[in-house]
């Protein structure tokens, strides 16, 4: 290989991959660690149903069952990073939407408020800023997620480093904001209450249905669970070949899906402490699974 040349092929026992890059004429560049993420959420006063999804630099907000008429808002929760996941959750004090970005930083917006603001407005309104170097990690985030027991007052963020945290959402002063987000008024959010490390960096991360334990997609392949309260791990299993890219709590709590470069979905039973079921048919990497709701 010449020298100063990226290297564009690998040789394993399965094969030689070689890497190709996306079309040239591409209007987005593809970056797979930027994956699209959805979340539903609900405006009570005007009792409507909404799909948010990461585009680019922005939020969109977009009617449930419309999606085809064009997004009716657009929240760009940062002027110079961009958003990587998003959850939602109908929070009394209104801060419902939190919206993770490229930085490390969490940003907790009011859904209804963006709503209600003119069509041509896009900024956060009197956000909560959660900024990555008061955590210690400005490394992207992956994923968010509010703790189900919480009810809109707990959330989890995982950055690709590794590291992840838990929040108690407040705030402590009035700021104009700070890091990726100066020039946005905004609160500054308190710092975190647990912090769970894992070497070698996530891919994802989900929130068991009671809010006792956190499972992390490992780089390394490896599925991890623990408790929220931080500490090691308590359980998981190791993928078959690869890296993990996603995972998904069952509602009941029994099971974890897991897909990765494997390209299988792996089932993990939590009482019985081992993999129950593997689904295979894939051709190519799974980057998402979910278990349905009904």
């Amino acid at each position: 290989m010449a020298q100063g040349r990226a290297k564009d092929h690998l040789k394993t026992p399965e094969g030689l991959y070689r890497l190709f890059s996306e079309r040239k004429n591409s209007l987005v560049s593809f970056k797979p660690e930027r994956l699209p993420k959805l979340a539903v959420g609900e405006e009570s006063t005007r009792q409507k149903i909404y799909l948010l999804h990461a585009v680019a630099d922005v939020v969109e907000v977009c009617e449930y069952g419309a999606c085809d008429k064009g997004a009716l808002r657009h929240i760009c929760a940062s002027s110079t990073n961009l958003p990587t996941c998003i959850a939602y959750y109908p929070a009394a004090d209104g801060f419902d939407l939190l919206i993770g970005l490229t930085s490390g930083d969490v940003v907790v917006v009011k859904l209804g408020a963006q709503m209600e603001a003119p069509g041509q407005n896009s900024r956060p309104l009197g956000p909560i800023i959660f900024a990555a170097d008061v955590a210690g990690d400005t490394s992207r985030l992956v994923s968010v997620a509010w703790i189900p027991t919480s009810h809109g007052c707990t959330f989890m963020a995982a950055h690709a480093s590794g590291s992840v945290f838990v929040y108690p959402k407040g705030t402590a002063t009035l700021s104009e904001g700070s890091g990726s987000n100066k020039g946005y008024k905004g609160s500054q959010g308190r710092p975190p209450a647990t912090e769970i490390r894992v070497l070698g960096g996530v891919t994802a991360a989900v929130v068991s249905p009671d809010g006792a334990c956190i499972a992390t997609a490992g780089v390394d392949g490896v599925m991890r669970i623990f408790s929220i309260s931080g500490g090691p791990a308590t359980a998981g299993f190791k993928s078959y070949y690869g890296g993990l890219l996603c995972l998904a709590w069952s509602q009941d709590g029994r099971y974890i899906a897991t897909g990765g470069e494997d390209d299988l979905i792996s089932i993990y039973g939590l009482v019985e402490r081992f993999v129950v079921m593997w689904g295979e048919g894939h051709t190519s990497w799974v980057a998402a699974v979910a278990f349905d709701l009904e």
